[in-house]
């Protein structure tokens, strides 16, 4: 019962707050304001025991996305001035363009909402929803172009050392970025082809 009260609290400040966003003229409190939502939301993915999309909650959106929008609002430095009177007909199209966008979204809801439990698992767990990736998107692609090697998280370490290297990066700073305890490692693990035709022949 007390999850309950505290997910519809925080639902609702995330409604009043993505009004402030969309009623105040200040753009600096639009901005804060939808800041606020966006938490308000990651509190509720965490509720709804799903951390890793509140910690994506957090850390793209009221994050870097906000940081962004903050950064150009400083940077135009808006002020308030006296904004002409808005025509009859340009009213009337935005009252119209929100009440057509309401209903159809009411109707939509109404008709493709889906009110019942899916029959899939829903993935909350970072490393879950990796194996979910590799399992129904890249593994399936790398068939599709004849890649029928098993392709793992160390696929990409062996491609990224090996790229580098190609690209005429020096064995340290390889081996600084893929964390090895020493250069032998990099050199005998993970570049060993440094040119296209080495790699064809070794992806044999």
């Amino acid at each position: 019962m007390f999850e309950y009260v505290i997910f519809f609290f925080f639902a609702a400040v995330a409604v009043i707050f993505a009004l402030v966003v969309i009623t105040n003229r200040n753009p600096v409190v639009s901005a804060l304001a939808l800041v606020v939502s966006f938490f308000a939301l990651a509190v509720m993915y965490v509720l709804l025991d799903a951390p890793f999309l509140a910690a994506l909650q957090v850390i793209v959106y009221a994050g870097a996305i906000m940081v962004l929008f903050l950064f150009v609002i400083m940077l135009l430095n808006l002020q308030h001035k006296h904004e002409p009177m808005t025509h009859p007909i340009q009213q009337f199209l935005g009252y119209a363009t929100s009440a057509a966008f309401v209903i159809g979204l009411v109707y939509y809801l109404a008709k493709y909402a889906a009110y019942t439990v899916p029959a899939s698992p829903f993935y909350t767990d970072a490393r879950l929803i990796g194996v979910a990736l590799f399992e129904s998107y890249i593994r399936p692609v790398a068939r599709a172009n004849g890649i029928h090697k098993k392709i793992g998280w160390h696929t990409f370490r062996h491609s990224f050392g090996t790229l580098l290297k190609a690209n005429g990066e020096d064995v340290k700073t390889v081996q600084e970025l893929l964390r090895h305890a020493n250069s032998r490692i990099t050199l005998d693990v993970y570049t060993q082809a440094v040119n296209s035709n080495k790699r064809a022949a070794q992806s044999k």
